[in-house]
């Protein structure tokens, strides 16, 4: 399971603190660590960047917001999603697949 979005810690910790204890199988917790400027970069090019803009992203943004209590694996500014991705894989232990099979899905 993937939980993905802007949780803040002082609202949705203690419910993430839950959901990682309480799991039985393999738990990773990464977090983006990236200036508000890159962070606004990166939304402008989503296909919905026109649904909110960066007057309302300043009003969520929280310069560093990790969960406290958990070992967070931080993703810079300068990982690509390439890399990212094969260390999220290498870090859970899993399979890459081949080219050629994850084309075919």
């Amino acid at each position: 399971m993937i939980v993905e979005g802007i949780l803040q810690n002082d609202i949705y910790g203690d419910m993430l603190r839950r959901l990682i204890s309480d799991h039985q199988g393999i738990t990773r917790c990464y977090r983006y660590k990236i200036p508000f400027q890159e962070t606004l970069k990166r939304h402008n090019t989503k296909p919905n960047a026109g649904d909110f803009g960066e007057s309302e992203m300043r009003q969520w943004w929280r310069e560093d917001d990790g969960l406290r209590g958990v070992d967070e694996t931080l993703i810079g500014p300068d990982q690509s999603l390439a890399d990212t991705t094969i260390q999220i894989i290498a870090d859970c232990g899993w399979e890459p697949l081949p080219l050629n099979t994850a084309s075919k899905r």
